[in-house]
């Protein structure tokens, strides 16, 4: 979040709402550690806090968003093409990911969320994969801090999409059980996604250091 602020705080006229936007966002960290806790019998005041955690970082994160929208045409000015659909993708993953807290701050719900370990997992990955890992990579590419050639983006296309076959695979196996059904060779499934993962985290290792020989 804050690599992102950085970036729109160059945008002059909507400087003082980046700041709200972010000190909100802030406020709400700490309560929101919690939300990792609601399988505990914890006091309700605390229960409050944690909903309000997630309120408060759910209607941030649209604020945002919003905002990002009306200053598109300045935003893709500081962005390389090349990473924006990056962004767009860790994007998703971040309001997905918001969406998914805040309804686990329903009891009946986050009692069967953190009752199975697929769905835990899968929430894992989201935040660490989806958000942040992709997040990164789009933020490198956009601002041109690492070189790359086409071997670099042909790994990096093949480890985004190990990235969303996989958290699709976590999806259906937490949704199977839910209702108590096992997937089929599920494991050995997820075991060859993380294949192809590593895959292109290798090709893109290759190809970067490849091509910072080539050129030096």
């Amino acid at each position: 979040m804050g690599l992102l602020i950085s970036q729109l705080e160059k945008i002059d006229a909507i400087r003082k709402q980046l700041r709200i936007i972010f000190w909100l966002f802030c406020i709400a960290c700490t309560p929101a550690y919690f939300l990792s806790a609601l399988w505990m019998p914890i006091p309700f005041f605390i229960y409050c806090f944690v909903v309000f955690a997630a309120i408060t970082q759910l209607i941030s994160w649209v604020f945002l968003v919003k905002l990002m929208l009306k200053n598109i045409l300045a935003i893709q000015s500081f962005f390389s093409e090349q990473g924006r659909w990056l962004l767009l993708l860790s994007g998703i993953a971040l309001t997905i990911k918001l969406m998914l807290q805040l309804v686990s701050t329903i009891p009946s719900l986050s009692q069967l969320a953190f009752g199975f370990r697929p769905i835990v997992i899968g929430y894992l990955h989201l935040v660490l994969l989806g958000v942040t890992s992709i997040f990164l990579l789009g933020y490198i590419l956009s601002l041109e801090i690492l070189s790359v050639g086409k071997g670099f983006r042909k790994g990096l296309f093949i480890f985004i999409s190990g990235i969303i076959i996989n958290e699709l695979f976590l999806m259906i196996q937490g949704v199977a059980a839910l209702a108590y059904t096992g997937i089929p060779f599920i494991n050995e499934i997820l075991f060859c996604i993380a294949l192809i993962m590593f895959s292109g985290i290798f090709i893109m290792n290759v190809k970067l250091c490849h091509f910072k020989n080539r050129f030096r």
